[in-house]
């Protein structure tokens, strides 16, 4: 009987493997290699200029978040990749990321809101509003 009954929860056991419903992996979008290439600190970019521009931004049902990490870098996580921002002009609200896409802010003159326009090589151009801090 004890022959019998070790073969047959084996059997149950695989069969509960093989019924057992498979979750899917959530898919990530690719990103360029150069999407992490760590930008140097600038130590212009203090709370005053980063903090500006900090939030969640959404375009459609993506969504992307600009945020200062340590005390010099402005970053934008794209896919859950940070990537570093740049500027050749600390006065100015444009800026570029490694890979040569551009961010140009634009913030409302009285009040909450913000809106960013990023443009990647090839020129293809998403418009995106802030919702929140």
């Amino acid at each position: 009987m004890r022959a019998l009954i070790l073969p047959l929860a084996a059997a149950l056991a695989l069969g509960a493997c093989v019924a057992a419903p498979v979750m899917p992996v959530p898919v990530v979008p690719a990103q360029p290699a150069c999407a992490t290439v760590p930008l140097p600190e600038n130590p212009r970019f203090g709370p005053a200029l980063t903090d500006k521009f900090h939030g969640t931004y959404v375009s459609g049902g993506e969504s992307v978040r600009v945020t200062r990490l340590g005390g010099h870098r402005l970053v934008i996580y794209r896919g859950g990749v940070p990537r570093d921002l740049a500027t050749d002009n600390i006065e100015g609200w444009l800026f570029t990321d490694a890979c040569g896409a551009r961010y140009n802010f634009m913030l409302p003159p009285d009040g909450p809101g913000a809106w960013l326009k990023i443009t990647d090589p090839g020129a293809a151009t998403t418009d995106w509003h802030r919702t929140g801090y």
